[in-house]
């Protein structure tokens, strides 16, 4: 995603530069991106990295790797460990006060919820025999259902805990890939509602504030 942004704004501003005749973009600062230079570099059909879970010819020969045995084998401790709650608290307690130990409690949580849609996913893809599908549908949605996915210390007016303007940073675009390359993965295998969910968040979380950003609509922050 950063770099067909990346690859847009240098195929734009290179062009421009040339014809002005100035200094190289990179001395003036990033410009600005617009949809069509984005647009412009992408290629007409979807790409997505990884084998979809049909592919069985790619994930069992993953599977017979000790790597393959590895993530299995996370996986399937996972399923006997609770998922992980309470990411109200935790969030507004970093977002009032940013101390290492508020701080430590958020990675912890976060890390142990995010990371846990990826494992799930990759051990499913592996076994194929819908063990995993339970686990990795509850944490779907319970991802879909946080308040925010931006880290709590840029949210310093709650803009996006209480939905009033949705933005972007690593955390959020972080989850909102994992959980768009778990669809992309698992395909029909996950329940239609969730799909249709995932779907609904991606563009209210991520695609729908890129764009308003590119558009000057809302402050740009990390395109900036």
């Amino acid at each position: 995603f950063c770099a067909v942004i990346f690859a847009a704004t240098i195929s734009v501003q290179s062009d421009l530069d040339a014809a002005e005749g100035g200094d190289a973009w990179w001395e003036r600062g990033p410009p600005a991106v617009t949809d069509r230079a984005i647009a412009a570099v992408l290629s007409a059909e979807p790409i997505a990295l990884g084998a979809p879970v049909g592919d069985r010819r790619s994930w069992e020969a993953f599977a017979r790797t000790p790597a393959g045995e590895a993530a299995v084998r996370s996986a399937t401790a996972l399923l006997s460990t609770p998922l992980p709650e309470g990411t109200d608290e935790v969030y507004l307690a970093l977002q009032r006060d940013y101390s290492p130990e508020n701080r430590q409690r958020w990675d912890q949580l976060g890390q142990a919820r995010r990371d846990r849609v990826v494992a799930l996913t990759l051990a499913e893809c592996i076994e194929q025999r819908g063990r995993f599908l339970p686990a990795i549908e509850a944490t779907m949605r319970s991802l879909c259902a946080e308040r925010a996915w931006v880290f709590p210390g840029y949210d310093r007016e709650l803009k996006d805990y209480h939905g009033t303007q949705i933005t972007i940073d690593l955390f959020s675009s972080a989850v909102g890939w994992n959980l768009a390359t778990a669809d992309r993965l698992l395909g029909e295998r996950l329940a239609p509602d969730l799909r249709r969910q995932v779907r609904h968040e991606l563009q209210r979380r991520i695609f729908v504030p890129f764009r308003r950003m590119i558009a000057g609509e809302q402050p740009a922050h990390w395109l900036k």
